[in-house]
């Protein structure tokens, strides 16, 4: 379904389980912004792109940390 609230690029919403790269492929097609519908198809998010990549950068940058701490620690 796709909500016309915006002219450019028409809002394609998904659901809360929808996979990430279900999302990623939204992105990808030039939406800036994903709408999460709960059950009653009701707007309960909005993942923007940037909050998309900071949450990515994020994850990276713990496992790095945490993937160092291991690898440190294994070669001592």
């Amino acid at each position: 379904m796709d909500l016309d609230l915006c002219r450019r690029t028409p809002f394609k919403p998904v659901s809360p389980d929808a996979p990430l790269e279900e999302i990623c492929k939204l992105f990808a097609s030039g939406a800036h912004r994903v709408p999460i519908l709960n059950a009653e198809g009701k707007v309960e998010s909005i993942i923007s792109q940037s909050y998309f990549i900071k949450k990515i950068i994020d994850y990276c940058v713990k496992f790095l940390f945490f993937f160092e701490i291991y690898i440190t620690h294994k070669i001592k």
